[in-house]
Formats: structure tokens, sequence, C-alpha cells
């Protein structure tokens, strides 16, 4: 996968997101997000943290659920246009980050 990659695990347990930083293999453990033009990674990787109870309930299995390439292919990520995901994402950020530090109880 190329940088930029959002790489979310599909199995044991789905859910678990990166933005790859540099090239990077993964095995099928994962489903593999490659943005095309008009797709900001960052906003990619928000909404598949707010869409992974609906991708979790689509999710089969007996030992342990996974989510095939097919049912996740069928979850539609609203995509506002490039500014604006670039917004979205930098306000997710920023009150993340406010977050972190109420927890740590940092000034």
């Amino acid at each position: 996968m190329p940088p930029g990659a959002v790489i979310y695990s599909s199995r044991a347990p789905i859910g678990h997101i990166a933005i790859a930083a540099n090239s990077l293999c993964t095995s099928q453990g994962f489903k593999s997000l490659v943005p095309l033009a008009g797709l900001v990674p960052e906003y990619a990787y928000y909404a598949l943290i707010f869409l992974t109870p609906a991708i979790r309930s689509r999710a089969s299995g007996t030992t342990f659920k996974e989510i095939s390439g097919r049912e996740l292919g069928q979850v539609l990520i609203p995509l506002p246009p490039t500014a604006e995901q670039t917004r979205i994402a930098e306000l997710a950020d920023r009150l993340l980050s406010s977050l972190d530090r109420l927890c740590r109880r940092e000034p």
C-alpha cells in the first residue's frame, strides 16, 4: 500500500484504523483503502471511526467476526467537498487533542 492508504482491521478485532506513513504490506486481516482524488485520507480515517459500529453489524463468522470486502464495499462514506473534508478532519484532530490533554489533566 502506498503512503496515505487508510488501513482498517477487518477481523479480530474489527475497526482498528491507521493511515500509512510509508509504503507497507498488510495481511488478510485488513482492508486497505487507497484514497482517490477527492477523498482526504484523514477524513476517511474519522469517517471509518464513526461508521465502525455499522460495519461491525455487517460482520459474520463463528470463531471471530470478520467484515468481507463485499460487505465493507456496501458501507457509504459521506463525501463532502475536499475543503470541507479537510476542515472536518482538522476539527476532529483538535477536539481529540483537547480531550487527550483533559484526560491527562494538562493545562
